[in-house]
């Protein structure tokens, strides 16, 4: 078959991979105008999905990451409040990016100068990077019109025999198909970071790498995990901490508006990138860090080079197979899920692998559709349920303020 992918992230990829090992030819739309997504500077919890999927399409080189036996949850003191036994392996966006390219299409380099818009891939395989798709629609020979606006400014259409929609968040698949479904903001953020191991004091060391460490408070929550450093390093003192703190921000709010506008002046509809935050906001929170987190989280947050913020959007669809079953939506263009969960890379594993059953003839597309919207739904209702025990996004309509009193745990 042809098939189509809008979006060329992990979610893109992983599909893209799939498609490309049953023996299809796969097309990979990626509006992003160069050859390689920016960074994102996150960490990813790898779950069974996503292990499932390296094992079966991962190739001879494994992921790097950094294995975690531990979940450990802190005081307000930064002590230990209970410890319980887990196994996960964590990761970097960036090194699970780059190893999907890998496996899609090579890696390859940006040699052909900036006016290209394909890689040169491997069989099967091609990458369009700067192409976005602005129209679906039903050809007469039943196949798919994809509409695509390319970085020229111009127009094209391109057919296919399956669509895969993995256009992120603000899908324009999802617009088309669903216009009742809109992108909720929960009415809390996530300020995120990575810091050296090496630059932290064994104190947060012997805290942070080798467990999950959570912190929950009122209207707050923090985690933190080590990932592989540069270039998969993965030995101590080469490892990156990555942390997080999710924290309410009223839509429209002062800090909202404060939160979200960089230090250009640019306001950010959803997410302020690295290095772009406001000097005066961040060190505002490194103000409220000391009061309001644990001391292992402070250091970390005041050891960090280049932290971002994200809004937590909500995003969740009823069907995800339309054009009688030829376009599909996945993802979070599917279902955008809370963070707390962990779940959104293993989300998208699930369901390209879900994928290759169907293809393969081992179920049906309602088969499909039923197992990815059950899964979706279950995995949105346990994110908002973990904002709503920590008091974030406020659904009864109390906002709690990060700075107000916070007596320690």
């Amino acid at each position: 078959m042809e098939i189509i992918i809008i979006g060329g992230s992990i979610c893109g990829l992983l599909f893209g991979i799939i498609c490309k090992g049953l023996g299809h030819s796969v097309q990979v739309l990626e509006r992003w105008p160069t050859p390689f997504l920016s960074p994102r500077g996150a960490g990813i919890v790898l779950g069974e999905s996503v292990e499932s999927f390296f094992a079966l399409f991962g190739g001879p080189l494994p992921l790097p990451s950094v294995r975690n036996s531990h979940r450990v949850f802190l005081d307000r003191r930064g002590g230990t409040l209970r410890r319980i036994e887990r196994d996960q392996n964590t990761t970097s966006w960036e090194l699970l990016y780059y190893s999907l390219r890998r496996l899609f299409d090579g890696l390859p380099s940006n040699d052909s100068g900036a006016t290209a818009t394909t890689s040169p891939g491997t069989s099967g395989a091609r990458y369009r990077f700067g192409c976005e798709a602005s129209s679906i629609a039903l050809h007469e020979h039943g196949q798919i019109e994809v509409g695509l606006a390319t970085p020229a400014k111009s127009t094209e259409a391109a057919l296919a025999d399956l669509v895969v929609a993995a256009d992120g968040f603000n899908s324009t698949v999802r617009k088309i198909m669903l216009p009742g479904v809109v992108l909720d903001y929960a009415g809390y953020i996530a300020l995120r970071g990575t810091v050296p191991e090496r630059d932290l004091s064994d104190a947060v060391v012997s805290v942070c790498v080798g467990s999950i460490v959570f912190y929950n408070g009122p209207g707050i929550q923090a985690v933190a995990y080590a990932i592989p450093g540069p270039r998969g390093l993965s030995e101590p003192g080469d490892r990156l901490v990555n942390w997080v703190w999710y924290q309410n921000c009223p839509a429209g709010s002062d800090q909202d508006r404060e939160m979200m506008t960089d230090i250009d002046g640019t306001v950010h509809r959803t997410t302020v990138p690295p290095g772009k935050l406001n000097q005066a906001v961040w060190s505002r929170q490194l103000r409220r860090a000391k009061t309001h987190l644990p001391p292992q989280f402070a250091e970390m947050m005041e050891k960090t080079a280049k932290p971002f913020v994200q809004k937590i959007m909500d995003a969740a669809v009823p069907k995800c197979a339309f054009r009688n079953g030829k376009v599909l939506l996945a993802g979070d263009a599917a279902f955008g899920l809370r963070p707390h969960t962990g779940s959104s890379t293993d989300q998208a594993a699930f369901q390209a692998l879900k994928l290759a059953e169907l293809l393969r003839g081992l179920i049906d597309i309602d088969q499909w559709e039923s197992a990815v919207v059950h899964r979706g739904m279950e995995l949105h209702r346990i994110g908002v349920q973990i904002g709503m025990e920590c008091g974030l996004g406020s659904p009864s309509g109390l906002i709690v303020d990060i700075d107000s009193d916070i007596r320690a745990a």
